[in-house]
């Protein structure tokens, strides 16, 4: 079970920055542009930044378009946040956070593994990517779960506040997996 931030701060929007500006980066969908929850819900996928990477596949700079950073130039946390992104097995439960309403987060289940989306038809800071299919009500709509109704304190950075986190505390693993089960999703 993963949590996973789809929000965060990017270099690619400042055209102050001319090695990492990328023109029309981010997009003004949805409003709040840093903050990719509802594209990632209505399009079935959960992203990570970083995009100038390029593909992790290849970690070849593969699909990077500037010139702002590359993989060993990043610290090792965000290296190891890539890395831990890019194995997600098919099939893994993932948290998705909403940084515009705290608390609230979707629940979904990994449908494919890693890739580079580098369609010039989404947001560069979308590249990486995993499909997956959301816990959706009768009516086809995202469950939109409450931080506190599955255990997890929103004050607690080492779990809320890194961009990648693999939860592996089995009593906080029973509870979500209980909610879901009592939402029956």
């Amino acid at each position: 079970m993963y949590l996973i931030r789809v929000n965060g701060k990017t270099s690619h929007n400042n055209p102050n920055c001319t090695d990492c500006f990328v023109p029309g980066e981010p997009p003004t969908y949805p409003k709040t542009a840093l903050n990719y929850f509802r594209k990632c819900l209505d399009e079935s996928f959960i992203r990570l930044g970083w995009p100038g990477v390029g593909d992790l596949n290849t970690r070849d700079g593969r699909g990077a378009l500037p010139d702002c950073y590359d993989w060993k130039s990043l610290r090792q946390h965000v290296r190891d946040y890539l890395d831990a992104f890019s194995r997600i097995p098919v099939g893994s439960t993932v948290l998705m956070p909403n940084k515009a309403q705290p608390g609230e987060l979707a629940i979904g289940c990994t449908t494919s593994r890693y890739y580079f989306c580098d369609s010039a038809d989404d947001p560069y800071e979308c590249a990486h990517r995993i499909d997956v299919n959301w816990d959706t009500d009768k009516q086809g709509n995202p469950v939109i779960y409450q931080a506190d109704q599955l255990g997890i304190d929103i004050h607690n950075r080492a779990l809320w506040g890194r961009a990648l986190r693999h939860i592996e505390d089995e009593h906080l693993v029973n509870k979500i997996r209980a909610e879901r089960k009592r939402r029956a999703v």
